[in-house]
């Protein structure tokens, strides 16, 4: 939340559209979030991309 300053209800609404948009589990986005301290790209796991 600090990193992109955001409230924590914007936070989660992130991590929402994050795992929709990539057909994802939101824990799996959290994980990869604090892992890298970046949210994943949608090309790399989205449904479609190269």
């Amino acid at each position: 939340m600090e990193r992109y300053e955001v409230t924590a209800d914007d936070a989660v609404r992130l991590l929402v559209a994050a795992s929709s948009q990539t057909d994802r589990e939101l824990v799996d986005i959290a994980d990869e979030l604090c892992a890298t301290g970046a949210m994943p790209d949608r090309g790399r796991h989205g449904r479609g991309g190269p």
